[in-house]
């Protein structure tokens, strides 16, 4: 029924059938000569109308909203915060609404949890390059303050907002050109690119995977990625100590000539005076 509901079709339906009702007016021209108590009775079948098709039918971006307020509020508790991220996640997988990623707010609470989860980690367990400290990030002349309640979060329960937020960018591209460039034009990639070095392994593979997912079929990309850092970055997860890591950014080398990324190919073979291939090779047959 949800994905019925999520259809463009559907939804338009939806919507008229919900004005019909709200529009439909108990002391109508029909109602002469019933009693006051009959008027009343069919004023509650209205109402009791209105609400199957709120059930049946649902505000898709109402829900959205919600989750989106969750993400940015200073006080939802993480199990909260992660439901509503994983929730937007899905909502992504569906360009339908990854086209509409920047207009219904989904892209900016994305990038404010990720700075704000990403400025409460311990300096041992933060990326060096991104400048980040245990209390706020320096992003540019703007400091990021942590809410008190991510402050308090665990490790483990940063880590998985983290990934999320990189696992929600990337779904939200799937080789769609329209999406990707909302997303590269509201500079929404920056997760990605810092998140090609973290520390846990799980969010370097789920970068690794939007990285591709940005670049397949789009090489007007690649100076940006480039410019941005992302390719340094990616070539070192060509020989990545974590087996998916390697194996999916492995999978976007080996299909690069098919994807017009023919640049990767030039960069990985001349990046470290071509210690990486090296490296690769090495690793191949022993």
């Amino acid at each position: 029924m949800e994905e019925a509901a999520n259809h463009p079709q559907m939804a338009n339906l939806t919507s008229l059938l919900k004005w019909s009702v709200a529009h439909t007016e108990p002391e109508s021209s029909e109602n002469h000569g019933l009693s006051e108590e009959e008027i009343l009775e069919k004023r509650k079948r209205l109402e009791e109308s209105k609400g199957i098709l709120d059930e049946l039918f649902p505000d898709v971006y109402a829900q959205i909203r919600e989750m989106v307020d969750a993400v940015k509020s200073d006080t939802e508790p993480f199990d909260r915060k992660i439901l509503a991220l994983s929730g937007l996640q899905e909502y992504m997988e569906d360009r339908n609404h990854a086209i509409n990623i920047v207009k219904v707010g989904i892209l900016s609470a994305v990038l404010d949890i990720f700075a704000q989860v990403s400025a409460s980690l311990p300096p041992s367990q933060s990326n060096a390059e991104a400048g980040i400290t245990k209390d706020k990030e320096l992003k540019g002349t703007q400091l990021i303050s942590v809410p008190k309640s991510i402050d308090s979060f665990t490790s483990e329960q940063l880590t998985e907002i983290r990934k999320m937020c990189v696992w929600i960018i990337g779904s939200a591209l799937q080789d769609d050109d329209e999406v990707k460039g909302i997303i590269v034009g509201a500079n929404g990639f920056d997760p990605v690119i810092k998140s090609l070095s973290d520390p846990v392994a799980e969010i370097r593979a789920k970068a690794v995977h939007a990285s591709a997912a940005l670049l397949k079929n789009a090489p007007q990309y690649a100076n940006l990625f480039e410019l941005w850092g992302g390719a340094e970055k990616l070539a070192a997860c060509v020989n990545d100590p974590d087996r998916q890591v390697r194996s999916r950014c492995l999978f976007f080398l080996q299909n690069a000539l098919a994807t017009k990324n023919q640049w990767f190919v030039e960069y990985v073979c001349v990046w470290k005076d071509g210690q990486t291939v090296g490296q690769l090779v090495d690793s191949m047959t022993t």
